[in-house]
């Protein structure tokens, strides 16, 4: 499974499954929309633009950890586990370290 993908369910996020729009004016539109099969919002977005690339962006990682308990339990795991340069190195590296190891984390906490 992809990783910005699983971390988007392990924080209760939305990961949006984007189809067509099914209005019958919608091919007259210049501009394509979509609906999300899983909370039925409508976007002229791609999925690629509307679904959080945590991988990309540890600080999104963060940001999103701080806003549920687990979350919160794994920055402070972060944060007492690393030293201090570094943190610095791991959250400036988009390769998705941080990502994998806050899944890590988070479904070790859910068992």
């Amino acid at each position: 499974m992809d990783r910005n993908k699983r971390l988007a369910e392990l924080l209760g996020i939305c990961w949006h499954d984007l189809v067509p729009n099914d209005w019958p004016h919608n091919s007259l539109l210049p501009i394509k929309h979509f609906r999300c099969a899983n909370c039925d919002i409508y976007t002229n977005k791609c999925e690629a633009d509307i679904n959080p690339d945590f991988a990309g962006d540890p600080r999104l990682v963060l940001r999103e950890c701080e806003k549920t308990e687990r979350g919160r339990e794994f920055i402070l795991h972060f944060l007492l586990s690393h030293r201090k340069p570094e943190i610095l190195q791991r959250l400036l590296n988009t390769s998705g370290n941080v990502a994998d190891e806050a899944i890590e984390f988070l479904e070790k906490e859910g068992e």
